[in-house]
């Protein structure tokens, strides 16, 4: 499993993805949501983010992850602002039934058009598929403030500054009223860039990803233990089934990607020291290397009884987990003490 999960990050890092490019980006705040977390504690835009929890950050890739899998936590963040280091304590919210951890900041994401409908505004004015949006009316325009500057703007001309083909071009765009807000008639998506690595490289990075994600299955696992991971956060076979279909539906590059970091975790989980499990039969061996003898038939029945106990369990629990994440109140839902 771990082996197959690197063959398909390789593979895939030799043919060339589409990924977002803010991800590789440094961490540098470009947006936050007003009554968010981050503006409670304090962070501010340009603010770049050095270290959250303890761990550094380098990218807003690593920022995502630091944040996503610590929902409903007060955390230290450290960033630098002129040039000084300075921490703040945030405390995260958790959104969507998965409980992923949220702050309210997001990187400088420049705007792409993914699509131009057939006589709207925006074909009108010259906008085409492709297009990078760089600023309106001489400021510049991130993604996440991009929707709302359209909608607030019906009936009134817009200057947009567009990067294409290497060149900046500007283009008067006139929302039209549509209800109550403005529409240019686009489907906007973060910047992507192509990402794609010679034979060597494309390995190596495919063992560095799968060891990062290693290291988060592993974290999660132990924070679940300790009760600083909720059980929303698992996912059982309906999940499963249902990230799959999802990932079916966004191409078969999302689907490699999806089938790689699924083959990872069952490669781990696979190694726990549960006796139905090839970790468990690797552990008595290390226990029999240890006494130097082999473990009774009798003890080795007692054994895999437990593991087996142990194993039906989890299986009913996480399938249970399942549709539990469905219902308004969680396990309150079931169990209302």
């Amino acid at each position: 499993n771990i082996a197959l999960a690197v063959v398909i990050v390789a593979f895939m890092n030799v043919v060339g993805t589409d990924v977002p490019e803010y991800l590789d980006a440094e961490p540098v705040i470009g947006w936050i949501e007003p009554g968010s977390p981050a503006e409670a504690a304090g962070l501010r835009i340009d603010d770049e983010i050095v270290r959250i929890a303890g761990r550094e950050v380098g990218t807003w890739s690593d920022v995502q992850m630091a944040v996503g899998t610590r929902p409903d936590r007060l955390i230290r963040v450290e960033v630098r602002r002129d040039g000084e280091v300075l921490p703040f304590d945030l405390r995260t919210e958790s959104v969507s039934r998965y409980q992923m951890g949220y702050a309210g900041f997001q990187a400088k994401i420049l705007t792409q058009l993914d699509m131009v409908l057939d006589k709207s505004p925006a074909e009108k004015a010259g906008l085409e598929a492709g297009d990078v949006i760089l600023a309106i009316d001489g400021a510049p325009i991130y993604f996440y403030q991009f929707l709302d500057t359209v909608q607030r703007s019906a009936g009134q001309e817009l200057l947009f500054t567009v990067a294409r083909n290497g060149e900046t071009l500007q283009f008067p765009v006139t929302p039209r009223q549509e209800g109550e807000v403005g529409k240019i008639g686009v489907m906007q998506v973060p910047k992507s860039v192509v990402k794609k690595f010679a034979f060597f490289a494309a390995v190596g990075q495919a063992v560095q990803e799968n060891l990062n994600n290693a290291f988060l299955v592993i974290t999660f696992i132990r924070d679940l233990f300790t009760g600083e991971a909720s059980t929303r956060q698992l996912g059982g076979p309906l999940e499963i089934a249902n990230f799959s279909y999802a990932a079916f539906q966004m191409g078969w590059m999302a689907l490699l990607s999806w089938i790689a970091l699924i083959s990872l975790q069952l490669g781990i989980l696979n190694l726990f020291p549960i006796p139905v499990l090839d970790g468990g039969q690797i552990f008595v061996l290390v226990i029999e290397s240890i006494v130097r003898r082999d473990l009774g038939p009798k003890a080795r029945q007692v054994w895999m009884t437990i593991g087996f106990v142990i194993f039906v369990f989890l299986i009913a629990f996480v399938i249970l987990n399942d549709f539990v994440k469905r219902l308004p109140n969680g396990w309150g839902s079931l169990v209302p003490f």
